[in-house]
């Protein structure tokens, strides 16, 4: 395989991967002073104000994904420098996972790129002439969403929430669901401390 060759094919799976990178959205209260005191407890179970479509598809409405995902928001919310209080906390957090079927849809070469050799003038990389062909593709999608509501009065001040396809056989994993926890996080400010970690 030549080098160019190698090079397209590269490309190619690099664009592949960056079409299913996490999709992160946050909103903030102009108002919420975060992080503040970086304290919070956990909301009861249901709190949450996020439903999501497939919230109770049992492959994420089980207690095995939801302890896992919670136990990631505990590592993750510690990497931002927020701690958990018995009492008098600042924040209060709750979470909400959903799945759900999507389409991707993707361009792809209608002709792949053709190795064209000639006696004495070496190989070269046959131009398709940019045409491009429409494929979709039926995936599952994941959506988490996690809140931050001022402990007393239970405002809203923060929400992350992060969609991304998923392989259901690999990504509903603890380490699968602390990546994409972290990603989330990542926009959450942070404490001074927590900051100069990163």
């Amino acid at each position: 395989m030549t080098r160019l060759l190698r090079a397209t094919l590269l490309l190619s799976l690099l664009g592949q991967l960056a079409a299913c990178a996490p999709d992160v959205l946050v909103q903030q209260d102009p108002k919420a002073l975060l992080p503040g005191p970086a304290s919070y407890v956990w909301a009861e179970p249901d709190a949450a104000d996020a439903t999501l479509p497939g919230d109770q598809d049992p492959r994420v409405h089980n207690s095995i994904v939801r302890d896992a995902l919670r136990q990631a928001i505990d590592r993750g919310l510690a990497r931002r420098g927020y701690q958990p209080a018995a009492s008098n906390a600042a924040w209060q957090v709750s979470y909400s996972i959903g799945l759900q079927k999507a389409v991707r849809i993707i361009d792809e070469p209608a002709e792949p790129p053709q190795l064209v050799c000639f006696a004495y003038h070496g190989c070269f990389m046959e131009d398709w002439g940019g045409v491009y062909a429409t494929q979709s593709y039926p995936v599952n999608e994941n959506t988490i969403v996690v809140d931050l509501s001022d402990a007393k009065t239970h405002k809203l001040a923060w929400r992350g929430l992060l969609t991304q396809e998923i392989n259901l056989h690999r990504d509903l994993q603890a380490d699968k669901l602390q990546k994409a926890v972290d990603a989330l996080l990542a926009k959450l400010p942070g404490t001074t401390v927590a900051d100069s970690n990163h």
